[in-house]
């Protein structure tokens, strides 16, 4: 069976998905980097990420999160608890 190469990373930290336009580019932020994105402690974040409030994807066993998902999340109303009308 032959054996092919692994191409590593260059530690960069962009992505494409294909949720987005064809050449837009988002960055990929880590719990850490949420946190203080959001000017929130670690601890709020990784909350927030537990729960699925936040939009989410695991990467080599870690939750990665785009910058351009966070975004819409905050336009969409946040973590913001919406009262039922009666």
């Amino acid at each position: 069976m032959k054996k092919t190469a692994r191409k590593r990373g260059h530690g960069g930290r962009r992505a494409t998905p294909s949720s987005l336009t064809p050449g837009a580019e988002s960055e990929v932020m880590t719990l850490r980097d949420l946190a203080e994105y959001l000017h929130c402690s670690y601890n709020t974040a990784w909350r927030l990420a537990k729960h699925g409030d936040m939009p989410s994807f695991m990467l080599g066993g870690r939750q990665r999160f785009l910058k351009s998902e966070v975004d819409r999340w905050i336009a969409k109303g946040g973590g913001r608890r919406r009262v039922k009308e009666q």
